[in-house]
């Protein structure tokens, strides 16, 4: 046990370490998670998400994983914008979409229905910017893509605040509303989660669907793993800390109806789990992070419709 503790302190001192600079938890770090071993130049991609390992045979040899990774992170945002049944022509907002690989599927992907009008928002300047770039080499590249899509990306809180933008995407101001609203792992780190869930409701149109790939418990997690990992690093607010029965209660309570959760922790936890601690650290370290994670923890896909 005391061993466990000393393990967990240093987790926790590893995690700070990468967080400190700002409320969100997230930085550039996961750049390197997307680099193909032998491949010289930069990354392809950049996802940050855990990826859909339903798929993939996860082995201890370091080549059998790294060379499917895009893939399973894309894996799991396709899981995502299958359950919102996107529809063509309609406009999406894509909370807390990083670095923009997420808005390069909405747009390019041959799977995906192409949106009207795309908005993006992400709290960190450096994935707004980096997403600007990105989607601006991608338009301009394809111009048949930039007629079917209008993009504009907005750079703030997930949540609408009193002194956000007046361009904010969920302003009550704003005159437009959102056909689908996406939140590809990410909503457990709103403060808080179900204001978020509330004003996106109100923006939707009638019809209109939200779709989330987040994390609740199976119970209310207690101990000393939770006070580390939830408490002391602030990875996800105390308010988040929900069961899943309470996370359907709370769409329902908001207005929500054809609410459904889909548990698929199998299919995300162990194989991130062991892709990290096969990275050596400090990655394996945040793969001791999941793997407490995994005791309670769920990975859920969630939908919502706004009547």
């Amino acid at each position: 046990m005391l061993l466990l503790w000393i393990a967990l302190i240093l987790l926790a001192v590893a995690v700070y370490y990468v967080t400190k600079n700002g409320s969100d938890p997230y930085g550039n770090f996961h750049v390197s998670l997307n680099k193909i071993p032998g491949d010289e130049g930069p990354p392809r991609t950049e996802w940050l998400n855990m990826g859909y390992w339903k798929l993939v045979k996860v082995r201890p040899s370091p080549m059998g994983i790294e060379h499917v990774f895009d893939k399973l992170f894309q894996a799991l945002a396709l899981r995502l914008i299958e359950s919102a049944s996107l529809k063509v022509g309609g406009r999406v907002l894509d909370v807390g979409h990083g670095s923009g690989d997420s808005l390069l599927l909405l747009l390019s992907h041959p799977a995906v229905p192409r949106p009207g009008v795309i908005h993006g928002i992400t709290s960190l300047s450096e994935h707004h910017t980096r997403s600007y770039e990105r989607v601006g080499l991608l338009l301009s590249a394809n111009p048949g893509v930039n007629r079917q899509s209008r993009v504009l990306l907005h750079d703030g809180d997930a949540i609408y605040q009193l002194n956000s933008r007046l361009d904010h995407p969920l302003s009550p101001y704003m005159t437009y509303s959102f056909d689908t609203i996406l939140a590809l792992d990410c909503a457990y780190h709103f403060h808080t989660r179900f204001e978020f869930l509330r004003q996106s409701f109100l923006r939707l149109t009638p019809g209109g669907r939200i779709a989330l790939a987040d994390i609740c418990f199976s119970s209310k997690p207690k101990g000393f793993w939770f006070f580390v990992l939830f408490s002391l690093l602030r990875v996800i607010p105390r308010e988040n800390i929900v069961t899943k029965e309470r996370y359907v209660r709370d769409l329902q309570d908001i207005g929500y109806v054809d609410v459904r959760m889909e548990d698929v922790s199998e299919w995300v936890f162990p194989g991130f789990r062991k892709f990290l601690k096969e990275q050596g650290a400090p990655w394996g370290l945040f793969g001791r992070a999941i793997e407490l994670l995994e005791r309670e923890g769920r990975f859920v896909i969630v939908t919502g419709t706004r009547p």
